[in-house]
């Protein structure tokens, strides 16, 4: 299964969590994607990757049953931000250069 799927599948499954323990597991999966894919030449993907998660755990905790929706995007983005939710980082170091004499 590839990863957006299993992501998506993950945060469809699981959004029954409370807020700050869906987004501590949403975090944990989003850090193990960071540091697999962290490569320097990365970064548009990895934000891209980070946009995608992000709309689709606003849409299926939007989901959580009664006919009115959970969040406006406004409200979300503050709990977003309130919640600390990852942003992609890049992990690779940059190898120090060493001189042969």
């Amino acid at each position: 299964m590839r990863r957006k799927e299993w992501i998506k599948e993950w945060i469809k499954g699981h959004r029954h969590l409370p807020g700050r323990g869906f987004i501590r597991e949403l975090n944990r999966r989003l850090v193990g994607h960071y540091n697999y894919y962290g490569l320097r030449s990365n970064e548009q993907v990895l934000h891209s990757f980070y946009q995608w998660a992000i709309s689709c755990a606003f849409k299926w905790l939007n989901r959580r049953g009664g006919k009115r929706s959970s969040f406006t995007w406004a409200q979300f983005n503050r709990a977003q931000k309130r919640l600390d939710v990852v942003f992609p980082r890049t992990t690779e170091r940059q190898r120090e250069h060493v001189a042969f004499t």
